[in-house]
């Protein structure tokens, strides 16, 4: 039998391979011995030193800690030219290079860029399934533009699917459109308008869906979901209201850009992170100046209004065109940062699930059940989840947690100001017990029905206030920023925050014996005034980033 070749160092284990007993005598007879240390000379001195594996040092070199930053940071391999300034440094000059190198990728866009994919994943933004204008518009084979919302046909022109004519509009002496009865409908022709997303150019319009009248015959304001039911009632100035499919993409688009640039500014302008999350600032472009001018009342299941922002502070030189045109604005202090951007707010339509996605991703509490399950109690019928058997675990939390969102519009991103939306109304309150029928904003808004007794005591009131204790009604009024400087006073937001960036940039979750050094990342996090860009600092110079992983 031959000798067998040395086996490399890389050789860890033999082929996975299904072997005979001979072949596993035969293998093991090959393996090398485990070197021995000689009997003279120096004490390290070992035969076949050339076979040993050397030592595992866990600390990366530079060329690898760089090359593991830079990934991280700003999503790419270092340049050669990075990589060859080093060459020839002493070993205290490439460290100072190191930490200058560092400093600039981490104050670089393509970082933020890389935070701002972060925070997506934080976030959770979708708003794919929204539309912002209940009026949508198409054009034909034939280019003509029309709209093609639930029933505008049908009562432009008395009957379903039923079109314009392919020929220019006529018009009597008193303005009014005039029709002819064609295939049992009274159908128009077409008027050529310079549109919105493009006003340099002409299209055809049926002329119904053309009109520019800002109130129907009847007084209606033709700006208004009521608006759509009305003939008298179009698309508006340059179609204003109605949005073609490509239009209505633009503005998912930019509500969800809109916390992008957020939380790439809170990173670029090396801000407390704090502020993203109970800060006043953010941005509009064209898309959005044109969404709250002109079809803030237009979406489709969704309430925008009352608006949550100062309409003087949308500038009125942006228009829908200008979709790279970004500004930034400044919002009154009920705003929390992006707790109460409308890509949030829309994306998370609930009280209760606004505040389970911040228990989630910023306080690291998820909302679930102890290990061993929760006991079912089949007759638990108590109106209020904070007691409900079987409820309570969690909603005892959830509920004045939500409480903070009170303020906004569910299913939406308007403002309830208490100068108008009072903890309790006597309209609201009236009308439910004498039963005359209440208004819609009542039963919107206030309780107006009561199936059992212990929710009548309610009646009349704001529903952000129902079955809240004393020391919860403020979360209300106070609104996001309570809960959010709550948790940091408890250290709670801090921790979650420190510990998920860690195991973002590790790449794993943090090991129990590595607690002691989240509490010191905590620590520092909070010496560095909470600037996000100084606690990726602190993570990937501390030993547990410099150890290959």
């Amino acid at each position: 039998m031959t000798n067998a070749s040395p086996v490399p160092c890389a050789a860890r284990r033999p082929p996975v391979a299904v072997v005979t007993v001979v072949g596993v005598v035969a293998l093991l007879a090959a393996w090398p011995a485990a070197p021995a240390r000689a009997q003279s000379g120096g004490g390290d001195d070992v035969t076949n030193a050339d076979l040993v594996c050397p030592v595992n040092d866990p600390a990366q070199d530079r060329v690898a800690r760089l090359r593991s930053l830079s990934l991280d940071l700003r999503g790419a391999p270092p340049s050669l030219e990075e990589l060859t300034a080093f060459d020839g440094l002493t070993e205290p000059d490439a460290a100072a290079l190191e930490a200058l190198l560092l400093d600039e990728w981490l104050a670089s866009e393509r970082f933020a860029a890389r935070v701002v994919r972060r925070h997506r994943a934080i976030l959770w933004p979708n708003l794919s399934q929204l539309e912002f204008s209940t009026r949508t518009l198409a054009a034909d084979g034939r280019g003509i533009f029309f709209r093609n919302d639930n029933n505008a046909q049908e009562v432009y022109r008395g009957l379903r699917s039923a079109s314009c004519l392919d020929e220019p509009a006529t018009f009597d002496e008193q303005g009014a459109i005039v029709t002819r009865v064609v295939d049992g409908a009274e159908r128009e022709g077409w008027v050529t308008v310079a549109p919105f997303w493009d006003p340099q150019t002409a299209v055809k319009v049926c002329a119904f869906d053309a009109q520019d009248a800002l109130v129907g015959d009847d007084g209606t304001d033709c700006a208004t979901e009521t608006g759509n039911g009305r003939r008298s009632c179009g698309c508006g100035p340059q179609m204003r209201w109605c949005l073609r499919a490509n239009d209505q993409a633009a503005l998912r688009s930019a509500f969800l850009e809109d916390v992008d640039r957020r939380v790439a500014a809170n990173v670029t302008e090396d801000d407390s992170y704090l502020d993203l999350l109970i800060g006043q600032k953010a941005y509009v472009n064209g898309p959005l100046a044109h969404f709250w001018r002109h079809l803030r009342q237009l979406p489709r299941f969704v309430r925008m209004v009352p608006v949550p922002l100062d309409l003087a502070q949308v500038p009125e030189d942006l228009s829908f065109v200008a979709a790279g045109d970004w500004r930034e604005v400044r919002l009154d202090a009920t705003h929390a940062g992006v707790l109460t951007s409308p890509a949030y707010l829309l994306r998370f339509q609930t009280d209760r699930a606004r505040a389970n996605r911040f228990y989630n991703a910023f306080l690291c509490q998820p909302f679930q059940p102890p290990a061993g399950g929760i006991e079912i109690v089949a007759d638990a019928v108590d109106p209020d989840l904070q007691q409900r058997a079987g409820c309570k675990y969690c909603h005892a939390v959830l509920e004045p947690a939500a409480a903070h969102w009170g303020r906004f519009t569910e299913y939406g991103s308007g403002f309830l100001s208490s100068s108008f939306y009072p903890s309790v109304r006597d309209d609201c309150r009236r009308c439910a017990l004498n039963g005359t029928g209440c208004s819609d904003d009542c039963n919107r808004n206030y309780v107006t029905r009561a199936p059992t007794e212990a929710e009548r005591v309610w009646l009349g009131t704001f529903r952000p206030y129902v079955f809240r204790a004393a020391q919860h009604a403020r979360n209300v009024e106070a609104g996001p920023r309570l809960l959010v400087l709550g948790s940091v006073v408890d250290g709670r937001l801090q921790r979650c925050v420190t510990r998920s960036t860690t195991e973002w940039l590790l790449g794993r979750p943090l090991a129990v014996d590595e607690e002691d050094l989240l509490d010191e990342l905590v620590t520092g996090f909070e010496d560095d005034g909470f600037r996000y860009r100084a606690l990726v600092k602190r993570i990937v110079t501390s030993d547990i980033y410099r150890r290959v992983r």
